[in-house]
């Protein structure tokens, strides 16, 4: 059990195109977390966890116009493992797991920025949400004398998945494009 706290500002002031642009960032991130791990049986074992976060997340951007956005919300992230024990050399895992995966600060920035050549313009979206990712495995392990292996499938549902958005020729800014 425990807590977490990451506290991010990022303040970018510069020129473009004989303007001056304006982009601060503030995420404030407060978790809580805890996990319970337990033998079912002898050979059935279980880990159970949940992290809960409040994420308080805030844009201010000029560029022609000043805006400003919140992006603030509040989520759990469950797991749960399930191990059944063979041997002490050989188990089968299944797992479920949910994260996380917050845009980069380029991604939200709406002032023009030349990432890939300078005939297109990328813009960030300040509306951009993050990734919410479901995870489920099953692996299986195998230790032998000198070597492990592991054999594992798993499948990722991303909702809210991230990705580029052409405007029109010369312009390519982000979105949250489905699953």
């Amino acid at each position: 059990a425990g807590y977490k706290g990451r506290f991010n500002t990022h303040d970018k002031n510069y020129d473009a195109n004989n303007a001056a642009h304006i982009f601060q960032y503030n995420e404030n991130i407060n978790a809580l977390y805890g996990a319970v791990t337990f033998a079912l049986t002898e050979k059935l074992r279980t880990k159970v966890g949940l992290r809960y976060e409040q994420v308080l997340a805030k844009i201010l951007s000029t560029t022609e116009i000043q805006t400003e956005k919140d992006n603030n919300y509040n989520t759990p992230y469950p797991s749960a493992h399930l191990a059944y024990v063979f041997s002490p050399y050989s188990n089968l895992k299944l797992a479920y797991s949910t994260r996380v995966n917050r845009p980069e600060l380029k991604m939200l920035d709406p002032s023009p920025q030349n990432q890939f050549s300078s005939l297109v313009d990328t813009v960030g979206n300040p509306d951009l949400k993050p990734e919410f990712i479901d995870v489920f495995e099953v692996t299986y392990a195998l230790t032998q004398d000198k070597y492990k292996t592991d054999l594992s499938l798993y499948h990722h549902n991303i909702k809210d998945v991230i990705q580029w958005d052409v405007i029109d020729v010369d312009m390519i800014t982000y979105n949250n494009l489905g699953e």
